[in-house]
């Protein structure tokens, strides 16, 4: 069986939602003839444990995480248990002035980077790996992918689940970092051997990048859904429950719920005896945005929806598929800007074969709408219009009182997007670099010494 080092700086048990594709990838790949080696980060590293999102992985699948490098000694002030003696502050008064400038000029997370490389080249050369692939979010993994593509000479494959420099407006970067952004950027994507994204946008943004060389070497492999995530989920309902719309994801870098709380405020006001029948469920956390945090309560209160929204901010993963097939109606909120960098929402696809019908707010030019409407998965609302928006929530509540409420997204349709044919695709991609690879060096070998 062939082998291929996955490079993610997100993987099981992390619970940021980039830990699934790789996770998903390592899952199905062997089914295709590719087996599995995998450098991540260590655990005390991830924002948070979801040990349900490991419970699909196979024991035998190798997992590295080698520990960060600590670049400067004194950050930590030669003592090897300094995090429990020093706070922080006092720590980096005890760092000499010009290592402290560099220590904030350090734009990506050396530390894990070298020790990445290092482990990477050993584990290339010991595990006999043909094929690397590198996913991002972070940019890490792409840094540390770019060195071993160099000195292994292994194909690479780089892959996106998000846009790199493109989504800077919402983290603001310095002059100086930007630049080196895009510059690091334009290296990976040039320097891959094959690309690969999540949106036939952002496959398209990655090619303008690439400087049309060689098209054929971008391709959209989507996030999809995994069936077998859906078979432990307890899908029967009961009769007297309220209509309920659930939401799964975060909040926060340009999605905002502001204008389906408007639109529910507004409905409640025009049919107030209908409060108590519906329920509404965010599930995720505010992330990295304390205004959105604070503008959420603030809507709330001001829509008197206290008792109708519930705000919880984390559930594991299955838990969260079991509300979602507790629920009624599944809510997505897509931003124009989101749309036009090439973001595609992930639980788009558990929505759909979920089976719930989807209340989408989004551009219509959307990749998201696009998808949902081709389903016939459930209905697209521009996200500024308010009273649309309050229009269809009502209509669906009474789709819903007279049993008549559509049962979601087409089934032909949906199928396409099962993580298993998804992954099908990437080891195709993996297969013709190989023979590639192995093709070009037998012509090397032949050539004559003259």
């Amino acid at each position: 069986m062939n082998k291929v080092l996955i490079i993610t700086t997100h993987f099981p048990p992390d619970r940021h939602v980039g830990a699934k594709r790789p996770a998903k990838f390592v899952k199905f790949l062997p089914e295709f003839g590719w087996q599995s080696v995998v450098l991540t980060m260590g655990e005390e590293h991830y924002h948070g444990i979801d040990d349900s999102l490991s419970e699909n992985l196979s024991g035998c699948v190798s997992i590295f995480r080698p520990k960060k490098w600590h670049v400067f000694g004194a950050m930590t002030l030669g003592r090897k248990n300094s995090k429990s003696k020093l706070n922080h502050r006092t720590a980096w008064k005890g760092i000499p002035l010009v290592k402290r400038f560099f220590v904030r000029l350090m734009l990506f997370d050396f530390g894990w980077i070298l020790s990445a490389c290092v482990r990477g080249a050993k584990i290339v050369k010991n595990e006999e790996i043909d094929i690397l692939f590198s996913t991002s979010p972070n940019p890490e993994a792409h840094l540390v992918g770019l060195c071993l593509k160099i000195v292994t000479g292994r194909p690479w494959i780089a892959d996106f689940r998000d846009p790199w420099t493109a989504l800077d407006i919402f983290y603001t970067p310095g002059y100086f970092k930007r630049g080196i952004d895009r510059l690091c950027e334009k290296i990976v994507v040039t320097t891959a051997d094959h690309i690969t994204a999540i949106s036939r946008t952002l496959a398209k943004n990655l090619n303008k990048l690439r400087n049309c060389r060689n098209k054929n070497n971008v391709s959209v492999v989507y996030n999809g859904y995994d069936k077998d995530d859906f078979d432990e989920v307890d899908d029967t309902a009961s009769s007297a429950h309220p209509f309920t719309i659930t939401y799964l994801g975060t909040w926060g870098t340009g999605r905002s719920p502001e204008s389906f709380l408007r639109a529910m405020g507004k409905l409640l006001i025009q049919c107030p005896n209908i409060k108590k029948q519906i329920r509404v469920n965010f599930v995720g956390e505010v992330k990295f945005d304390q205004q959105m945090h604070a503008l959420i309560e603030q809507v709330i209160l001001e829509e008197n929806l206290n008792g109708v929204v519930n705000m919880i901010p984390f559930l594991p993963y299955k838990r969260g598929l079991n509300l979602l097939m507790h629920s009624d109606v599944s809510l997505l909120v897509v931003s124009l800007f989101h749309s036009r960098v090439g973001c595609l929402s992930s639980k788009l696809f558990e929505y759909m074969n979920a089976g719930k019908p989807i209340l989408a707010l989004a551009p219509f030019e959307s990749e998201e709408a696009q998808i949902i409407l081709a389903a016939g998965a459930g209905q697209v609302v521009a996200p500024e219009e308010v009273n649309a928006i309050s229009n269809k929530i009502k209509e669906m509540y009474m789709n819903f009182q007279n049993g008549c409420l559509s049962n979601g997204a087409d089934a032909y349709v949906t199928e396409k997007f099962e993580r298993k044919k998804q992954t099908s695709k990437l080891a195709a991609i993996f297969n013709d670099l190989l023979v590639n690879a192995n093709s070009g060096e037998k012509r090397r070998r032949t050539l004559p010494l003259c």
